[in-house]
């Protein structure tokens, strides 16, 4: 019986232990046989990372198979199952083989074989992101505030805390705040006796939206109410001479206008929505009339006025324009808007006009095909592409709010179906690593996507002096996963390396029903290639704001002991989260290494009296 057979839907308790121990030996070969298909990626790798490439192949080939039956067969018989076998495969397989086959134990050689698989894992995390606590499973790994650039109090308090990896984004701030964190940070360190290691994350392709001015503002005023909705006051509006903003209860108007004005006259209007509305005015100056009203309106520029007093109407006018205002552009399910190649203000539209949002990534409009998807907002707004040119790009919202949701300037744009095109390394990502390479230890590669985008950053570092700088591969993207295997080999040739599973744009690129499977995915096959994995986006973010975590984070925090280092984003609570999140994973390295529960006595258990 061959491991295909065992993978069926036989019965796992009729399969006998010579069909298991025929079905282990066949895998093993599939997995040894793998190594010719990556021949050339293995010889690429250098000798000191030559057996955690070769285990990573081995690993794809294992999973190649469906190993469920297979597994539930060895599980009733009490045999160790093969879903621990990530850092040392074919050592796994010989090692549960050896039981089949009726060996009284499993030989010395696959024993340590296994041992110094789990201990390559460790040291690699040990050489790219520095020594843990010896009572700790993870390291912490903590975006620095710009706070920190003058408050070396602060960082003392984060390594206090128990703070092993200070981040500096480097798409935040600006090199002379990242100098001052580091000088903190490095008198914080001096002063309690610890050294750290920094990471600068470059800032990648910023795939976001530009700046947006309404050109057809609206002024909504509103009357004062209790908190019973009753009336207390009338809305108090100016009337200007000058363009001023709709969403600050003022109106322009015209000089000539103002200059007719007195205290007790009225201007009478009907708004946007169809209603007679009177302000009366009750103060005149140089540049302005204060007039209150009695009842809501909405008003635009170039809705008429008159002018009344004494129930005599003296003339009309009109209101004049607004000055523009950032703004959002108030999309529905179902409408098209322009996303075009600029950093100009985009707009909302005139009414019967598309409205426009700008971008200024190039490689966007490079990369685009038509019927694929966009993202605005983190996911929470989603369109298809329905015309592309080289500065342009017409999209069709498939799905927002019921009532419509707003975009904003500034907001991340996700294209899941789109190859991007481009330098591996953008100007910014550039001029952070003339930072990085003098103050760093560890350099993020955002967005990486290709093998070449991790060879031109060694070979960046390399220009710069940093032979042996740390890399961290941020899987952010659909490309990025689906590449994975590849990363990985490719990332064996740079050491010092390893995996950001940043779950924030992952979880927008392949829908966050499928990120608790694919970050568990990227954990495995990591671990197959002996590299470190950092956990990261949102851990504790309630807790790192408001000062209370959520149950669900709490949760989140007890996981992400699996991997070698926990991320914090920053907050105005970031020193309790530090020491609520090293509480959490001190607790829980007495359970759970890994995947592998190590069934520490329990309290509960304990009999009563």
């Amino acid at each position: 019986m061959n491991a295909s057979s065992v993978s069926s839907n036989t019965p796992s308790s009729t399969l006998s232990t010579s069909a298991l121990a025929s079905a282990l030996r066949e895998l093993k070969a599939h997995c040894v046989e793998a190594e010719t298909e990556f021949e050339a990626a293995l010889r690429a790798t250098p000798a000191s990372s030559g057996p955690s490439a070769r285990n990573l192949v081995h690993y794809l080939a294992l999973r190649r198979h469906d190993l469920r039956n297979l597994q539930e067969a060895l599980s009733i018989r009490g045999l160790s199952s093969l879903g621990r076998s990530e850092a040392s495969v074919l050592a796994t397989l010989d090692a549960v083989s050896a039981w089949l086959e009726g060996e009284r134990d499993v030989p010395l050689a696959v024993q340590r074989e296994i041992a110094t698989s789990r201990e390559r894992v460790a040291s690699h995390a040990s050489l790219l992101l520095g020594p843990r606590a010896a009572d700790l499973p993870s390291r912490v790994m903590v975006t620095m505030p710009t706070e920190a650039a003058t408050s070396p109090e602060l960082l003392r308090e984060l390594l206090e805390a128990g703070m092993d990896v200070a981040r500096i984004n480097a798409a935040h701030d600006d090199a002379a705040t990242w100098r001052a964190i580091v000088h903190n940070l490095r008198e914080a360190e001096a002063a309690l006796g610890r050294r750290i290691r920094i990471e600068v994350e470059l800032p990648g392709p910023k795939l976001r939206t530009g700046p947006m001015f309404a050109t057809d503002p609206v002024l909504h005023w509103r009357l004062g109410r209790d908190p019973h909705g009753l009336r207390t006051r009338p809305a108090r509006l100016r009337l200007r001479v000058e363009p001023c903003p709709a969403d600050d209860d003022q109106i322009p108007i015209d000089r000539e206008l103002l200059g007719h004005l007195r205290s007790g006259d009225e201007i009478r209007l009907i708004d946007l929505r169809g209603r007679r509305r009177e302000l009366h005015v009750v103060e005149v100056h140089e540049r302005e009339a204060i007039v209150v009203g009695h009842r809501s309106g909405v008003v635009r520029a170039g809705l008429p006025l008159e002018h009344w007093r004494n129930d005599q109407n003296l003339g009309g006018s009109r209101i004049e324009n607004f000055a523009p205002t950032e703004d959002a552009v108030l999309l529905h399910a179902g409408e098209r808007f322009e996303l075009v190649l600029s950093d100009a203000p985009g707009h909302s539209g005139a009414p019967g006009t598309l409205a426009r949002v700008s971008c200024p990534a190039k490689e966007l409009f490079e990369s685009a095909r038509v019927g694929e998807r966009i993202l605005f907002d983190d996911g929470r707004i989603e369109g298809r592409m329905e015309a592309v040119d080289s500065g342009r790009i017409l999209v069709e919202i498939t799905r927002a709010a019921a009532d419509g949701s707003k975009l904003r300037p500034g907001k991340g744009i996700n294209v899941p179906d789109t190859e991007l095109r481009g330098s591996a390394l953008t100007p910014d990502d550039e001029a952070a690593l003339e930072f990085a390479a003098e103050h760093a230890d560890v350099i993020g590669a955002s967005f990486v996507q290709h093998q070449r985008d991790i060879y031109a950053l060694r070979r960046a570092l390399d220009e710069r002096g940093r032979h042996n700088m740390g890399i961290i591969l941020k899987v952010e993207t659909q490309a990025g996963f689906t590449r994975l295997p590849e990363l990985l080999l490719a990332a064996l040739a740079c050491m010092p390396v390893g995996v950001m599973v940043a779950r924030g744009d992952l979880g927008v690129e392949v829908g966050f029903e499928r990120l608790a499977e694919l970050q568990e995915e990227i954990l495995w096959l990591a671990e197959a290639a002996h590299l470190p994995v950092v956990w990261a986006t949102q851990v504790l973010e309630s807790m790192a704001k408001t000062g209370l975590p959520s149950r669900a984070e709490v949760t989140d925090a007890a996981m992400s002991g699996r991997a070698e280092c926990v991320m914090l984003n920053k907050g105005p609570h970031i020193v309790d989260t530090v020491r609520f999140l090293v509480d959490v994973l001190t607790r829980m390295q007495h359970h759970q290494s890994k995947k592998r529960s190590l069934l520490r006595s329990l309290a509960v258990s304990q009999a009563p009296g």
